[in-house]
């Protein structure tokens, strides 16, 4: 491993990185505020069957970080805006804001409702 290091973390940041069995990432954390902290952490088990190798263009969405096997991107829509979009990769999707949402698929009827809250998280595949 390497030697510790202190370090901050912004609110909505996005971290990626690799841990190997003989260099654990080995940390403690110290929530400093008054509030409970928020963290979502997602192990990565192994390689989607489906994957991208362009980055994502898309309305709505922006590119916020990239890494060897990980892109980041953050999807905001203001309220009524809808959106119409083709992922093809799988992805894991982590609710920041919550928000009354419907979702719809493709050109047919079905669609439903959903009201996600802040820390939801669904992998999508």
């Amino acid at each position: 491993g390497n030697d510790p290091v202190c370090d901050c973390m912004d609110f909505g940041e996005v971290r990626y990185g690799t841990h190997k069995t003989d260099k654990p990432l080995v940390h403690t954390i110290t929530n400093m505020n008054d509030e409970a902290m928020l963290c979502i952490d997602a192990e990565v088990i192994k390689k989607p069957p489906v994957t991208s190798p362009f980055p994502l263009v898309a309305d709505h969405h922006t590119l916020i970080k990239t890494r060897d096997r990980c892109r980041v991107y953050s999807l905001l829509l203001e309220p009524g805006q809808s959106m119409t979009v083709s992922y093809n990769f799988f992805y894991l999707s982590v609710m920041l804001k919550g928000s009354q949402i419907k979702v719809s698929l493709g050109d047919s009827s079905i669609s439903w409702d959903k009201t996600p809250a802040i820390g939801d998280v669904e992998w999508c595949s």
